[in-house]
């Protein structure tokens, strides 16, 4: 009798301790779940990083190459509905047509921004030098030697030299790049290293807010990067309703240049190798 009037006052206890409990077990679920997804883009970002280094190295280090090569290595996370040849090209024209500071584009997913780390502009003064390069002669004209179609160029080029390092002098030279002294040599200048930036859609619900609230309140003064991930998901927002929460993610990588470093202008034919655009940030 005493057992039975023990089951009565603890009648709907089980249910209450589920109201508690499940909730949580939800949360927690779906934040693993995100979090899943979040490493797996960071993956995906860090091979992207390396190919776009890749491509950078057989580029002369200019930009426009790493970028294209970014957003194709980044569009396969865009596919998950409706994977396709067409469907990936669209995703890549996307990510290239938005624009890092938000107002162009802000609609589409993904979009990102390579950083050259090294060399910066000032390596590039220090060991650039003027270069006469080969360039095709179709028409076998008077710069192009007998039975050959190459020749030299007229435009003498600014270029860190790249061929033969093995036999080249290795002496460091002692200069201030990005705000700090260094030893450098000229194979320390020839090895490019870049930095990816890259706007990551949260995709589970509850807890993409959640999350996305969590690493805004870490940054109190957000960097471009960070910045450009807010304004992109406030542009999405409609009548207070916020449709995605994208975060920043970053990766860096390292490969030696297989082509000359060169300046990248707005003016090929008069340019300033003060003031390249392949290093400015």
């Amino acid at each position: 009798m005493k057992y039975i009037k023990t089951l009565k006052h603890q009648s709907g206890q089980a249910m209450i301790e589920h109201i508690i409990i499940w909730p949580i077990v939800l949360m927690l679920t779906l934040g693993t779940i995100q979090l899943s997804l979040m490493y797996r883009a960071k993956s995906t970002l860090n091979d992207a990083t390396f190919r776009a280094a890749r491509e950078g190295a057989l580029n002369n280090a200019f930009k426009e190459p790493m970028r294209r090569k970014l957003a194709e290595a980044m569009a396969p996370l865009e596919l998950k509905r409706n994977p396709g040849v067409i469907t990936y090209a669209v995703a890549v024209t996307k990510s290239l047509v938005f624009n890092f500071n938000g107002v162009l584009g802000a609609a589409n997913r993904g979009g990102g921004r390579i950083d050259i780390i090294s060399p910066t502009q000032e390596i590039f003064t220090r060991f650039s030098r003027d270069s006469t390069v080969l360039v095709p002669c179709p028409n076998r004209n008077a710069n192009c030697p007998r039975n050959s179609s190459m020749g030299e160029s007229r435009q003498r080029i600014r270029q860190i030299p790249n061929d033969n390092l093995n036999v080249r002098r290795a002496n460091s030279v002692r200069l201030s790049s990005a705000g700090q002294n260094v030893d450098i040599n000229l194979q320390d200048a020839n090895l490019l290293k870049i930095r990816s930036h890259w706007c990551y859609g949260l995709e589970v619900p509850f807890v993409n807010r959640m999350i996305y609230e969590v690493v805004t309140s870490l940054f109190s003064r957000p960097g471009p990067h960070a910045r450009a991930c807010q304004i992109k998901t406030n542009l999405l927002s409609a009548g207070g309703v916020t449709r995605a929460y994208y975060v920043p993610i970053s990766s860096d990588s390292i490969v030696r240049m297989q082509s000359p470093v060169r300046c990248e202008t707005n003016n090929p034919g008069r340019p300033d190798y003060r003031n390249c655009n392949n290093f400015r940030t």
